[in-house]
């Protein structure tokens, strides 16, 4: 299980990797974000595999990355869209402004589950050691 979580961890640094590129390639300056997200889940992970984490860890990630992900698939005016995530085009001029949403909340959605799934085998473990 040990290296399942270096695999996850090398997944999320590659996740921050990719953020490096954002100002040019979108043409905004919110990468910043993105970065510290990311190598926050991959530190966190790595942690992990060395010893189990608080419970806080797990439930601040879960909340933070679910509640962004609701506040991402909101429209515009605060309408709730929940196809955010599945929906991109391949129109090159609107590639920019409609590939964003799916993949910033995919990442987060990601993210999420990652650490419902430590908190799920956090507790396992805790209600088998009584």
């Amino acid at each position: 299980m040990k290296y399942f979580f270096y695999t996850m961890t090398g997944l999320f640094l590659l996740f921050t990797y990719w953020q490096l590129n954002d100002a040019t390639q979108y043409h905004n300056h919110d990468n910043w974000f993105w970065i510290v997200y990311y190598l926050c889940a991959a530190v966190l992970t790595f942690l992990e595999a060395r010893k189990e984490q608080p419970t806080a860890v797990y439930t601040g990630m879960i909340g933070f990355s679910v509640g962004a992900a609701l506040f991402r698939m909101q429209d515009g005016v605060g309408n709730f869209d929940f196809s955010t995530p599945l929906r991109a085009t391949a129109i090159p001029s609107q590639m920019n402004a409609t590939i964003q949403a799916p993949n910033e909340t995919g990442g987060l959605l990601l993210v999420g589950a990652w650490f419902i799934f430590l908190a799920i085998r956090a507790a396992k473990r805790r209600k088998e050691a009584q």
